[in-house]
């Protein structure tokens, strides 16, 4: 269970769909408040998927007793056990930049997400692969300066979570320290979070480096979903994205992420 908006089941689901997980093949548990509970429930949802064999994940101070409840559950009548691992300090590698980054000391990096807008058919907490990549690409770029990431998404969520705490759930599995992160939030209805020179203001920043999406992919987003970037006073092309700096007085040195 988790003490925030959501449950650490669906953290698990967003940062799995993050790594390259597909949505469709991840089932998430998200009612149970303890590893008693976990494995009961998992049990039931287990059976109801015709789900028969299975490999339990856990930290190697929980895997005895975590494999010990699983089993008393007969959650699966094949049951194998491994110990998670961190990952290295350098995964996942960091999605190429189509531009070289220049020379030179910068206050942030402004991460601009980018994602289809509502859809009433999708799950809020999916995470689309093009924002993946994006994020990636973030978490190469704070490796690279050590400044903070500000993160900006002009879409307002319909789940309990905002689009940029999904952003910063996947760039704290990258390695990015929760303190590096300022969380720009569109909320329904308003957008107060979305003023760039007040975000920016929030870490002192007057240089940035902007990571953008490149122009193909703000126009595919635009064409998705019930809302638009533009609704929210988002740009709907880096030379939109580049007026908004030079408007809040913030000096911008734009970067694009390659699509695969």
């Amino acid at each position: 269970n988790a003490r925030g908006l959501i449950a650490e089941a669906e953290m698990m689901a967003l940062i799995a769909q993050g790594l390259g997980v597909p949505l469709g093949r991840i089932v998430v548990e998200n009612g149970s408040v303890d590893t008693e509970e976990n494995a009961r429930d998992a049990a039931m949802l287990a059976r109801a998927r015709g789900f028969r064999s299975g490999i339990l994940v856990a930290q190697s101070d929980h895997i005895e007793r975590a494999t010990n409840l699983f089993r008393q559950a007969e959650a699966f009548a094949v049951l194998h056990s491994v110990v998670g691992l961190r990952l290295a300090p350098d995964f996942p590698p960091a999605a190429r930049v189509s531009s070289d980054v220049p020379e030179g000391k910068f206050d942030a990096v402004v991460v601009h997400g980018v994602s289809p807008g509502y859809d009433f058919g999708r799950d809020p907490l999916s995470v689309d692969p093009r924002l993946a990549a994006l994020l990636a690409a973030a978490s190469g770029l704070y490796r690279q300066y050590q400044v903070p990431l500000v993160l900006w998404h002009p879409i307002c969520p319909r789940g309990h979570i905002s689009r940029t705490e999904v952003m910063a759930i996947l760039l704290a599995a990258m390695g990015v320290p929760e303190g590096s992160m300022v969380l720009g939030s569109a909320r329904r209805y308003e957008a107060p979070g979305l003023d760039i020179g007040k975000l920016c203001g929030t870490v002192g920043a007057r240089r940035v480096l902007a990571l953008l999406p490149p122009d193909e992919l703000f126009a595919s987003v635009l064409s998705e979903g019930r809302f638009k970037q533009r609704d929210l006073g988002g740009p709907a092309s880096a030379r939109e994205a580049e007026e908004m700096y030079r408007k809040a007085g913030i000096e911008a040195v734009p970067v694009f992420v390659e699509q695969e």
